[in-house]
């Protein structure tokens, strides 16, 4: 990855810093996260992937082991039909998708989420960002979840 800064002057009190970059790397975008006169932040994250919850459990029932290596441990936007509202035994807040039959996707929310969940019914279409956790018998675990 390349960047260039190179001083734009706006008047004669004021100089700004503008920064182009190359990008070499496959689904990546990149965001500034702060910038001064004398420095700047630059942030990588990766771009997060759309699937319905019923395509991303398909995944991983197709190749469980080649589905962990894609997903494990990235933000993806994930959409899908409510199931189930509720909180689990730690009492953080959950919503579990629809992914076929007797196949789920279940969302695990952070505790501050509690008054947005408390507006979502079973059968509502929902639109979430989650990280990839695991997959248990018949559910696949999201959690850091927001909604989009």
């Amino acid at each position: 990855m390349d960047f260039f800064v190179r001083p734009v002057v706006t008047n004669s009190h004021n100089a700004k810093w503008q920064i182009l970059k190359v990008m070499k790397m496959k689904n990546t975008l990149s965001t500034i996260a702060g910038i001064s006169l004398f420095s700047f932040v630059v942030v990588n994250a990766a771009i997060a992937q759309e699937i319905t919850a019923s395509r991303l459990y398909t995944e991983f029932e197709k190749n469980e082991i080649a589905a962990e290596g894609k997903y494990k441990g990235t933000k993806i936007n994930v959409s899908g039909k409510v199931v189930d509202v509720k909180k689990n035994i730690a009492g953080q807040p959950l919503i579990t998708l629809d992914a076929g039959t007797l196949s789920y996707v279940s969302c695990r929310f952070p505790k501050n989420a509690m008054n947005e969940l408390a507006k979502v019914q079973k059968d509502d279409n929902v639109k979430l960002s989650c990280k990839v956790d695991h997959k248990t018998l018949t559910t696949i675990h999201l959690s850091d979840c927001i909604f989009n």
